[in-house]
């Protein structure tokens, strides 16, 4: 080292190219906002192995259509919430209308919501199957997209919920709003005042457009005893399209099942421990302060998903 180099500027313990899994939790003596533990070091392979897999699960789930879906149903039910709330909290007025057909249409506007987003998921699964996977010029479509049409058609086919969820969209967008029926009721029942909201599919403005329904939809919608309840409805199309989502997602990735596999053995370096995982490229030569790495955090719902979708792979090989 030069004589005249200032020796306050050297660094005794330089960054280095050293992979390892970080831990951040809550510090529990609160001397600061949180704690970095170093839980592992890591060969440049893992690194690499556990980076890939940890990106590429991040990047399905943020891609993944069920993903807006699921908070348009959500949506949906908050806006119920709100009304239920206002009505109990006396703001909707028993004289004045304004009050109650602006929650008619609030409440018909999230269901719309939730319709167009049925609609929605599987127009985008399919220009997905068809961008990553498009057809030879000897077949009209890919394996891959016919195994798509083929997921949708068996949830469409065996799930009441999604089937006229899907078609209340297709009134609600070409013919009229009021194909999702609202109403309300207030009153006092045993000194207790009784007020709730219903939500319903409109049967006969479905059964007034012959165009919208085949001759077997229309038989089934005539035989129901009432208009069907558009919440309970909703639940029914969610447990369905929870598994034709695992369907699209591994038509889509077929390496799905390795990814998760390797991100649920990088979770496995933390044990139980409490605190968001993270992975780092870089960090001090020496464990010794002031020690500084560069790191990458682990969304939570990538490990759960991971985690969920090995479980149920195991559960099914069983």
């Amino acid at each position: 080292m030069p004589d005249d180099e200032d020796e306050s500027l050297v660094d005794d313990n330089p960054i280095e190219d050293r992979p390892g899994a970080i831990l951040i939790a809550d510090d529990p003596t609160g001397e600061t906002a949180v704690r970095f533990v170093w839980v592992a070091d890591l060969s440049h392979a893992e690194y690499a192995r556990f980076s890939t897999a940890l990106d590429a699960l991040a990047d399905i789930r943020g891609g993944n259509m069920f993903s807006y879906l699921r908070h348009a149903g959500m949506a949906m039910m908050r806006e119920v919430g709100e009304a239920y709330k206002a009505a109990y909290e006396n703001r909707i007025s028993h004289v004045q209308t304004d009050d109650i057909e602006e929650w008619c249409a609030r409440l018909r506007t999230a269901i719309l919501g939730l319709c167009s987003s049925i609609h929605h998921h599987q127009e985008q699964s399919y220009i997905e199957v068809r961008r990553r996977f498009p057809a030879s010029e000897d077949e009209e479509v890919s394996p891959e997209h016919l195994a798509m049409i083929e997921a949708f058609a068996s949830l469409y086919d065996n799930c009441f919920g999604y089937r006229f969820l899907y078609k209340l969209r297709n009134a609600m967008v070409h013919y009229s709003m009021f194909a999702a029926g609202v109403g309300a009721e207030s009153h006092r029942h045993e000194e207790q005042n009784i007020r709730w909201f219903e939500l319903t599919l409109n049967r006969s403005i479905l059964l007034e457009q012959r165009s919208f329904l085949n001759a077997t939809l229309r038989r089934e919608l005539e035989e129901l005893p009432e208009d069907p309840d558009i919440v309970v409805m909703m639940k029914d199309a969610f447990e369905g399209l929870i598994r034709t989502n695992r369907r699209i997602v591994e038509i889509l990735h077929p390496n799905i099942g390795g990814i998760c596999t390797t991100v649920v053995e990088f979770d496995n370096l933390f044990g139980d421990q409490d605190g968001v995982r993270a992975i780092s490229r870089k960090r001090s030569r020496e464990l010794l302060r002031p020690f500084k790495f560069a790191y990458h955090p682990v969304a939570g719902q990538v490990i759960l998903n991971a985690r969920r979708y090995v479980t149920a792979s195991q559960v099914r090989e069983t």
